[in-house]
């Protein structure tokens, strides 16, 4: 890939967070402790290369959701095929696992949250702006900007919608990686200053580039790098790192 590699730490930092989840936590001094969380914002131009690397560092998080969707899919077959009573006395099969979304609303982390072990799951924006806009979708006035900072410290939060909906979002280690166009952040900041005020931009690791040409030469994000970064995704999952 023909691209900067300044955004790569923090995409790095933000899929071993999704993969350790709740299993850990950093101890920043006695009974002040944080979960391993990070939002990371990848500030560059159209065309500069924001999305191939994100979704080159995501694959085992896809293979992983892959094989999960196949397996709670035939559990729910096998289940379905059983006589009416012996179905009555079946557990109904558990749901995939979620390990990575493609989207950020509360009902969907909500959901994505729901039985899951460790609270770890990576959210990945090709368009980090769908967050930020999307946060008062479901409000005409007011807003969930508390839910969500809520949600990037990783302590619970209880969102109660229109018609008594309560949406309740416990032990969650949720991390985001999205890419912004400089105009677009620009224009976030001049006109959505409350979001500074919060500090919610403020939560963000940010990285910021002019446009710049990258050759591309013969070197190439091969099967064995492919499988040494699974390899450690993986050990993070099993807790063999920690």
């Amino acid at each position: 890939m023909a691209i900067s590699p300044l955004c790569l730490p923090g995409m790095v930092f933000a899929f071993c967070s999704a993969a350790i989840g709740r299993k850990a936590t950093v101890e920043i001094k006695h009974g002040w402790t944080e979960p391993f969380i990070f939002w990371i914002a990848d500030i560059r131009t159209s065309g500069d290369g924001k999305t191939p690397a994100m979704k080159a560092l995501r694959t085992p998080f896809y293979d992983l959701q892959k094989n999960e969707e196949e397996h709670a899919r035939k559990e729910q077959e096998r289940y379905d095929a059983l006589p009416k009573g012996k179905k009555e006395k079946a557990p109904k099969p558990k749901p995939a696992r979620n390990y990575f979304l493609t989207g950020f609303t509360l009902e969907g982390i909500r959901d994505a949250l729901a039985g899951h072990p460790t609270g770890g799951i990576i959210v990945t924006l090709n368009e980090l702006s769908a967050f930020i806009t999307g946060q008062n979708q479901y409000k005409t006035t007011g807003n969930d900007r508390e839910a969500w900072l809520e949600l990037f410290d990783g302590t619970p939060n209880k969102t109660v919608r229109a018609g008594g909906k309560n949406i309740w979002i416990d032990k969650s280690a949720v991390s985001l990686i999205g890419g912004i166009q400089p105009d677009v952040w620009r224009h976030i900041i001049h006109d959505k200053t409350i979001l500074i005020h919060d500090e919610t931009l403020f939560r963000m690791l940010c990285t910021f580039e002019f446009f710049s040409f990258y050759e591309l030469t013969d070197e190439e994000w091969s099967q064995q790098h492919q499988k040494l970064w699974s390899d450690v995704i993986k050990k993070y999952l099993d807790g063999r790192i920690i």
